[in-house]
């Protein structure tokens, strides 16, 4: 994370300090003049600077060397989010009996709590078919299955944040009945 500190002050003597929810020190970094930007490293695995998925942040201070502060202490606030989308159903089909060279809908009903769905893709027999449709939490796409037998339908789907979660299941298709 970028930090700039700004020193209203202009002293020449004073530390940048930054702040965590997981540390309970200020910890200091090196700044000279009146604006000064710093990178800080902050740990976001789990159980570190920021241990719970949501909203996070840091808070940068400039104090004189005996830590009296010497400007307002400013946040900066960003979403954590580690946890995969959720499937909340099987992939379904919209038909009970799927026929070859018949087009057929797949669909799952997906959600994630805290940086939503960004896409979520259709993989028949691990072959990509392309994005599906979102609305709200249900995702959809229609495939036309060419050869009869056994083949799997993977839905997968990643969050805003990168995160993926995969569902599968698989289906049989038939030669359509000689009329």
């Amino acid at each position: 994370v970028r930090l700039t500190f700004n020193d209203p002050s202009g002293l020449s003597t004073r530390k940048c300090q930054y702040l965590t929810p997981g540390k309970s020190d200020w910890q200091t970094v090196s700044c000279s003049g009146t604006t000064d930007s710093r990178d800080v490293q902050i740990n976001l695995a789990s159980g570190g600077d920021c241990p719970s998925d949501g909203t996070c942040f840091v808070r940068a201070r400039i104090t004189d060397t005996n830590n009296n502060p010497v400007s307002s202490i400013t946040e900066k606030n960003f979403n954590i989010d580690r946890v995969a989308p959720l499937f909340t159903s099987d992939v379904t089909a919209d038909k009970t009996t799927i026929k070859t060279n018949e087009a057929v809908t797949y669909s799952a009903t997906v959600t994630d709590a805290t940086s939503q769905i960004k896409i979520c893709s259709l993989f028949v027999d691990d072959a990509p078919q392309g994005a599906m449709t979102i609305s709200g939490t249900s995702t959809s796409k229609s495939y036309t299955k060419t050869t009869a037998g056994t083949f799997t339908v993977k839905i997968q789907c990643d969050d805003n944040a990168g995160n993926t979660a995969t569902k599968s299941k698989q289906f049989t298709a038939q030669q359509p009945t000689p009329t």
